[in-house]
């Protein structure tokens, strides 16, 4: 007997593969179906333009199956692309579609597509584009960059600024502290790194200063040393040191965020003491422990979004206060768009002449997706017409079909941040029943479930049915018999075992297979096999026993042995942990790299277990520096808390290191009380008074309670108390209030050492809620600009009525967003009128108030209708900047999604930032066509670093900004690339022709800086040539012959430097 272990991972996979092969009998004649494919996205590669450089092959994946056999061709640009004209740089995989290219170069760069063909249909891949990336630039390295000697003043904030290196895709940067001892990694509550790479100190202390040692800012990807700082901190009285929150960084005001990706909001204040960050969206506090997916990072200062959901669109806020001076706040609006996903997927389809057949397609995405529907390899609209096919948006139905109809139908859904597409097939037979494969004999434990498979292929689909001891097996409350025929039995007992049989028919006929089932103990299970010629699976870390056919073994090994093959680059081996140095209240990991696998660590990660959560683990630091060695990590009290680490490269993470020694820390004081302290009633005479649990790692000694207190909002009332003894309570019901009081509220966090060493907050709550509200009366509005009005209403008068509800809701939509997308603002019970500012620009908007407590709201106001005057645009949702030489850049941007307006144009506004003194601001030409989407920004310094700005407008005034930071290339000596152009004739002046010449600039590759038009008339032998063009990107020769035909010819410049394009006739 065989026997074998084999992962549980693994187990799964071969499982998937064999029932998939296993659909349909492999002689039958089938359409291609893709099995490997390119990402949707993009494959980067390295041009070696060193001796020094390697070339790293990249592979274009494209492989089919199907009957008979495939041909593939691939499609690049959207023009055929035949690899078999460039040398034995790109090869074709025998059998298969995919391309290697082996030593990539820049005319690689494109958009590629595979297409896999025979006599039954046409696949098609996914498209990808082939990128090449684009070298560190402009990052000093360690041997040409001295310290450079920075002072300033201890306990005021201040920030060093790395030269963040230019490159595809962008590096990241970190800061670290260079000593004779080695590097060592940044870990202050006063010290924090921005996303852009600069260092901020909130406030810089003594301990900041660089004694023999010095600053230095690295990039994770080729642990380059940049810039490098010796910061000297000069001595200041205590009473100097008291300053104010100062704005140091903070992400921009119209942030991006992407489905299901990571997202992370900064808000950086400097100050002395260090500020405090409180984090608020849409007015709600965001509790300083986070949430399920958010939480707070660099002590506060951002806020980190795991896995970003729809729900977390909206208006964050942050406060910074430190008790000097007034607190300073700033708004983010988080808008979360997504690439496009399917919710309902076509799926291939086998069938019989004269059925009806049906491809569903459903996507998702932010913004909505296009569907757009293919026919072997081309749009469906090019598809010859067929009258018994109907194409909708997201289905196509064909009906009577016929064997003319075999083909493959893909379903590409997209939107301007990817797509998403899926080829499949309607493959049309006629076909009796026939088994692909049966299980002759399957074993069960008892009462636990059965399942008897009979895998069945025919065409039409046949109709299976189960038989026992001559009797026809149906749905009932033990047996189920699923769509793809399998039985479940729901709880075996021995009864069940015995012979079934499997009857499967159509209108070709009908076949049927036997299996036999064996139910036992299990107990037994283990004696049995050595009397069954079976393969035993052993499921690693699961209960989970199977029994599979001899004959299934071989196919496995198979896949082992092919899977097993060497990979040249691998996740990083585990970190080998040193050990673990235990304080009163803080913890010391140290731990050494094993290996990383040809491919070096990026960073480190330290994860610790509690006694109190023993099977999962929780994030201690999540990006330590791969130079590390070891890392501190404060502790709570009376826990155990033990350790372990992980490494990280750019192929993944590797398996963590072995489980470090226990730390345990002794007994203290709750370190906070419960926060998200609240009360309302629930009924008119109660008060229902709640909070969020405090999970046991922060309850700091046994015995944890809860005090509740509370007491009438009125000079000399006592307070009330309860304590409460289960930590997971979060609410209690206080019964027999006087309905519609206010009182004050506590909720104290306690333990045997003693009651929370913070001040309590007291809050303010209500007994009692109405059954109803008044109706707010008179609605008018003054609209004041295009998102604000004032809005005014009759309200309630009555004390005793104002003191039922909580306040009134201002709700508005438009027309496009419908009522149920409605916005809402709020306002005070005791108000009759509000000043709103949500209201979308240059639309006909609707409003109405309605009363509201914390459980429902009241009869809605009548609703009025508006119309709001032209706004400010919102930003851009892109810009690119493409060097033409040395100094200057060809600028690509998107339209405002928002225009609030009709658009005028766009301005254009730049700066240096390479120097540390201000530079002036300069604004490019402005631009009044609103449908030009590219303009030159030109007279730039070379290999200098440029803030580009750029504002929509419309007659409302220059909407809101967006940017980016670039720098143009270093002086080369070298020639532009050939250049290209296209010309047109413009309206003629006085009887003269007008040609507008329009540049083509390669941002692929090197183009310079201007241009210049050479021209001739026919016949003549000198040209002429215009002014050097260094604004603009085309230029209009005026005052030539009409009816004529001139040669031309573009000068591309940079510097001293030009190169000539081919000729060209121009006709006027």
């Amino acid at each position: 007997m065989l026997k074998m272990l084999v992962p549980a991972r693994f187990v799964f996979h071969t499982l998937c593969i064999t029932q998939s092969l296993a659909q349909i009998p492999q002689s039958l004649q089938s359409p291609p179906r893709m099995v490997k494919q390119p990402p949707t996205d993009e494959i980067l590669f390295h041009e070696a333009v060193r001796q020094s450089d390697q070339d790293k092959p990249i592979t274009i994946e494209c492989e089919a199956e199907g009957v008979p056999a495939l041909k593939y061709r691939w499609i690049k640009n959207g023009k055929p692309f035949d690899w078999r004209n460039y040398d034995d740089r790109i090869s074709q995989e025998p059998g298969r579609g995919t391309l290697n290219i082996t030593v990539p170069r820049h005319e690689d760069v494109g958009q590629y597509q595979c297409f896999a063909t025979n006599e039954y249909g046409t696949a098609t891949s996914n498209s990808v584009f082939v990128h090449k990336s684009v070298e560190l630039e402009n990052f000093k390295t360690e041997a040409d960059n001295e310290p450079q000697n920075y002072d300033t003043n201890e306990g005021e904030p201040y920030g060093l600024r790395c030269d963040t290196p230019d490159g595809w895709p962008k590096s990241s940067v970190y800061w670290l502290i260079q000593t004779p001892e080695g590097d060592k990694s940044i870990n202050s509550s006063r010290i924090t790194l921005d996303p852009e790479g600069s260092l901020w100190f909130s406030s810089v202390s003594e301990e900041d200063a660089s004694v023999n040692s010095s600053y230095a800012c690295s990039t994770n990807e080729r642990k380059i040393i940049g810039k490098r700082v010796k910061l000297n901190v000069l001595a200041n009285s205590a009473s100097q040191n008291r300053h104010e929150p100062i704005r140091q960084y903070v992400t921009r005001k119209n942030e991006w965020a992407y489905l299901g990706k990571k997202a992370e909001l900064y808000c950086i204040f400097g100050g002395t003491p260090v500020p405090e960050i409180q984090w608020k969206k849409n007015g709600i506090p965001i509790p300083r422990g986070g949430t399920n997916h958010v939480t707070m990072r660099n002590y506060g200062k951002s806020l980190f979004i795991d896995r970003v959901i729809a729900d977390d669109e909206g208006h964050y806020s942050c406060e910074a206060s430190n008790g000097v001076g007034s607190a300073k706040s700033y708004s983010i609006g988080l808008t979360v768009f997504a690439a496009p996903y399917f919710t309902v997927e076509p799926e291939i389809v086998n069938a019989a002449e004269d059925e009806r057949v049906e491809f569903s397609c459903v996507a998702k995405g932010v913004p909505e997706p296009q569907i757009k529907w293919m026919y072997n390899g081309m749009p469906i609209e090019q598809a010859p017409l067929n009258a018994r096919r109907r194409i909708q948006t997201n289905k196509i139905i064909i009906d009577r079909l016929n064997k003319n109809d075999t083909g493959n139908y893909g379903c590409n859904a997209t939107n301007r941040f990817g797509y998403v597409y899926k080829d499949v097939y309607v493959n049309v037979l006629a076909l009796a029943p026939e088994f692909t494969d049966i299980f002759y004999l399957t074993v069960s434990v008892v009462d636990e479930a059965a399942t008897l498979k009979c895998l069945v292929f025919g065409a039409p689909k046949p109709l299976v049915k189960w038989i026992r001891l001559g009797k026809e097996l149906t749905n009932d409350r033990r047996y189920r018999i699923e769509s793809n025929g399998d039985l479940i039995i729901k709880k075996a007992n021995f009864s069940d075992s015995g012979e079934y049989t499997c009857h499967a028919t159509n209108r070709f006929g009908s076949n049927e297979g036997h299996v036999k089932l064996k139910v036992l103990e299990e107990g037994r299970l283990w004696q049995e096999a050595a009397e069954m010629n079976f393969l035993h699976l052993y499921f690693q870390k699961l209960t989970l026993k199977m029994w599979v056919p001899a004959s299934f073994v071989f196919f496995t090994l198979c896949i082992t042995q092919s899977l097993a093959q060497p990979t040249v680059e691998d996740v990083p081996n585990p970190p080998y942990l040193k050990g673990i140095r235990c304080k009163e209240f803080e913890a010391t990991i140290e731990w050494e790299s094993k290996g990383d696998n040809k491919t070096p660590n990026l960073r480190y990660t330290i994860q610790y277990n509690t006694s109190f959560t023993p099977d999962s683990w929780d994030i201690a630091a999540e990006n330590v520096s791969a130079s590390e060695s070891s890392y501190r990590v404060p502790l709570s009290p009376w826990s155990n808390y033990t350790f372990r680490v992980i490494a990280w490269n750019k192929i993944g993470q590797s398996l963590p290191s072995a489980v470090s020694g226990v730390c345990s820390t002794e007994p203290d004081v709750p370190a906070k009380n419960p926060e998200i302290v609240e009360a309302q009633g629930d009924k008119p005479d109660n008060m229902v008074i709640s909070w969020k649990p405090m999970p046991e790692i922060e309850h700091n000694a046994p015995r944890f309670q809860y005090l509740v207190m509370w007491k009438r909002a009125i000079e000399g009332a006592d307070w009330h108390g309860k304590l409460i003894s289960d930590w997971k309570v979060d609410r209690i019901t206080v019964p027999d209030l006087p309905a519609y009081q206010p009182y004050k509220i506590m909720v104290l966090a306690i333990n045997e050492n003693g009651k929370a060493n913070v001040a309590t907050q007291e809050i303010t709550g209500y007994s009692g809620n109405p059954n109803s509200l008044p109706t707010p009366r008179d609605l008018t509005i003054t609209v004041i600009d295009s998102k604000t009005g004032l809005i005014r209403w009759e309200t309630a008068t009555d004390e005793s009525v104002i003191s039922q509800f909580k306040g009134y809701k201002i709700q508005t939509w438009t027309d496009e967003e419908g009522m149920e997308n409605m916005r809402e603002m709020f306002s005070s019970n005791d108000s009759s009128r509000a000043l709103i500012n949500k209201f979308v620009p240059f639309s006909k908007n609707y409003a109405r108030i309605v009363a509201y407590t914390d459980f429902f709201d009241g009869p809605p106001s009548e609703t009025i209708s508006f119309n709001t005057p032209e706004g400010i645009p919102e930003a851009v949702p892109s810009l690119q900047a493409h060097p033409l030489g040395s100094t200057a850049f060809l600028l690509k941007w998107q339209k405002p999604l928002q225009t609030n307006g009709v658009l005028t144009g766009y301005k254009i506004y730049y700066e240096d930032i390479n120097s540390t003194k201000i530079e002036p601001l300069f604004q490019r030409r402005e631009i009044e066509d609103p449908n030009q989407l590219h303009a030159k920004l030109a007279g730039l310094k070379p290999n200098t670093k440029f803030r580009i700005t750029i504002r929509a407008a419309t007659q409302a005034g220059e909407g809101n900004e967006f940017f980016i930071e670039t720098r143009t290339l270093p002086p080369m000596a070298k020639k532009p690339d050939v250049p290209e152009f296209t010309w047109k004739n413009e309206a003629p002046v006085n009887g003269l022709a007008n040609v507008r010449v329009q540049w083509l600039p390669n941002v692929q590759g090197y183009s310079g800086s201007y241009f210049q038009v050479m021209y001739k008339l026919r016949g003549e032998s000198v040209f002429e040539i215009s002014k050097p063009e260094l604004e603009e990107d085309y230029i209009i020769l005026r005052g030539l012959n009409r009816g004529a035909t001139y040669k031309m010819k573009m000068l591309a410049v940079d510097g001293d430097y030009h190169t000539e394009s081919n000729i060209q006739d121009v006709e006027t």
